[in-house]
């Protein structure tokens, strides 16, 4: 599924299985995604420029690679009580491009489970520049992750390597 940049009102995606796919849902534009099953997906949730809004009690299941990629978030995302299982890679990625953002950018991760990640749960891949971004993690279960609950990487660099980056954005 994908949701294109540029979309006027809200796409709502409720209760659907998305299986096999290159990206589960590619998102650009605010979106709501609530009550579905990712299962067996590349990224499941693909974040690109202009990709936001609230995604809720869904559930992913084995993502080839990251469950939830976030890239160049620019407006504000919450995830509130997914469930995430075993990502080969990551639970979350989340990725702090240098883009310029007209209003603060606060991606929310409150009362998830990320459960059997591939090598972190949740990995914050910081670049060079302080951007106008919040990082809210709050209530979440993470549980027998292969490597870092919470990876804070430096430099663009995404493969863990226990640096625990000093990450200029709050978080």
């Amino acid at each position: 599924v994908t949701i294109p940049s540029g979309v006027g009102a809200v796409p709502q995606l409720i209760g659907l299985v998305i299986t096999n796919g290159i990206d589960g849902v590619s998102i650009e534009s605010r979106a709501k995604v609530k009550h579905c099953y990712l299962v067996r997906n590349g990224d499941s949730f693909d974040f690109e420029l202009g990709g936001g809004g609230a995604f809720l009690h869904n559930v992913f299941d084995q993502a080839g690679d990251d469950a939830i990629d976030i890239d160049h978030l620019v407006i504000d995302a919450r995830f509130v009580d997914n469930r995430i299982y075993d990502s080969a890679d990551d639970g979350i990625e989340m990725r702090l491009q240098d883009d310029v953002i007209a209003t603060t950018a606060q991606a929310s991760f409150l009362g998830n489970q990320i459960v059997g990640s591939g090598e972190d749960a949740i990995q914050i891949i910081d670049y060079f520049g302080l951007t106008d971004r919040r990082i809210v993690i709050d209530g979440n279960l993470i549980r027998d992750t292969t490597m870092a609950a919470i990876g804070l990487m430096s430099g663009g660099k995404t493969l863990e390597d226990y640096r625990a980056a000093n990450v200029k954005e709050p978080i």
